[in-house]
């Protein structure tokens, strides 16, 4: 089992990139922890990804969103660690997803 963090923005990151790794590396039995800037908020996807109007009309597929529905659940990404606060000796391995955050 390996322990990965995956550093997320406060905002806007893209559903698919977070979502549905978490879901495989959870699936696998491996502990996957969350971060953001300050860790002083539950992070949130940029909602277009949710809508389908992204450049018009692209958005997050159903098992995606899925997915992100069942990482809203859990308390590590209810209560994510601050960047500044993170010790990257204790992680395994590193998840940098992409998004539309500035």
């Amino acid at each position: 089992m390996a322990r990965v963090l995956i550093p997320v923005p406060d905002r806007d990151f893209d559903v698919t990139e977070v979502a549905v790794p978490w879901r495989v590396l959870c699936d696998a039995g491996h502990d996957v922890v969350f971060a953001t800037e300050h860790g002083d908020c539950v992070p949130q996807c940029d909602p277009r990804m949710l809508t389908g109007v992204m450049f018009g009309k692209l958005g997050a597929r159903a098992d995606a969103m899925a997915c992100y529905r069942a990482l809203q659940n859990e308390s590590a990404f209810k209560q994510p660690l601050a960047w500044d606060a993170l010790d990257v000796s204790l992680f395994d391995g590193l998840l940098l997803p992409g998004g539309h955050a500035p």
